[in-house]
């Protein structure tokens, strides 16, 4: 039975991602720009012409309401109608979400700085010069790391492409895991370095009587696809050195014995939005 509800859920999950690459495929002039990227490279003029007009005779308050889909939005009278592509545009969006994926851990009062609702759940040390994008991928992507390492009775994490350190901080000093954060760029590895001096000491001091600092380190790694486990283990094994890899702060990660394998052919471009 059990087997039978995983396949299920395996399923079910399949079909989801179906459904989400095709949406994705169907956006992608959008789904794959930068919010800046409306203003300095005229993103703006890929949405269909029938969605734009409609969406700017929208106010603020609307257009909040449109992204968090509760409830009807307040349409202004006269304003132009909506096609149906749009319709359906914003329902499959929606529909599409993950559970949960727009309600707060933390109700708004709780919320420090009136920034994010996760700050409240994030030490301040931990979220030093970290915007509120970071911080909601740091707070749940490290419980949900924790949730999974205890139940599959793990004893290290290893946070590949850890960039300057912050969930792998936030998983050594706020969950208390031996951590290893690979990174590909030296120099982000040494900003994480100093970053880690910078914060330990007045972690320790507030978070130690409660939950102890596990070790932390950071190495500067290139990892191929198809690395082995072993491989692997030789980049993340305290004092180990390996042609893959250099701890030596401030040198670039070496260059790996093989060249990798060239990219995929390209893809055909996405047909036009309607």
């Amino acid at each position: 039975r059990e087997r039978e509800s995983l396949a299920s859920t395996m399923e079910d999950a399949r079909r989801r991602a179906e459904r989400l690459e095709a949406l994705l495929r169907f956006a992608r002039p959008i789904a794959s720009g930068l919010v800046k990227e409306f203003f300095t490279d005229g993103l703006w003029e890929a949405v269909p012409a029938s969605w734009r007009e409609p969406l700017e005779a929208l106010p603020l308050r609307s257009l909040a309401e449109l992204l968090s889909g509760r409830g009807s939005v307040d349409v202004p009278p006269g304003s132009p109608a909506w096609p149906l592509s749009l319709l359906a545009f914003v329902a499959a969006c929606h529909a599409e979400r993950l559970p949960g994926q727009l309600e707060t851990a933390t109700p708004a009062s709780a919320v420090a700085n009136g920034r994010c609702a996760e700050e409240a759940l994030l030490d301040k040390q931990l979220r030093r010069a970290v915007n509120p994008k970071k911080m909601h991928e740091i707070v749940r992507l490290g419980a949900l790391a924790d949730r999974l390492g205890r139940a599959a009775g793990c004893d290290e994490m290893v946070d590949v492409g850890s960039g300057q350190g912050y969930l792998s901080r936030a998983l050594a000093f706020e969950h208390s895991w031996t951590t290893v954060g690979v990174e590909a760029v030296s120099s982000n590895v040494v900003a994480a370095r100093k970053i880690d001096d910078a914060v330990r000491p007045k972690l320790r001091s507030q978070l130690e009587a409660r939950q102890p600092l596990a070790p932390l380190r950071h190495v500067a790694a290139w990892i191929p696809p198809g690395m082995s486990p072993s491989e692997l283990r030789a980049i993340i094994a305290p004092g180990e050195q390996c042609v893959l890899c250099d701890e030596a702060e401030g040198e670039e990660a070496a260059t790996p014995p093989s060249s990798p394998p060239p990219p995929p052919p390209p893809q055909p471009p996405p047909p036009p939005l309607p």
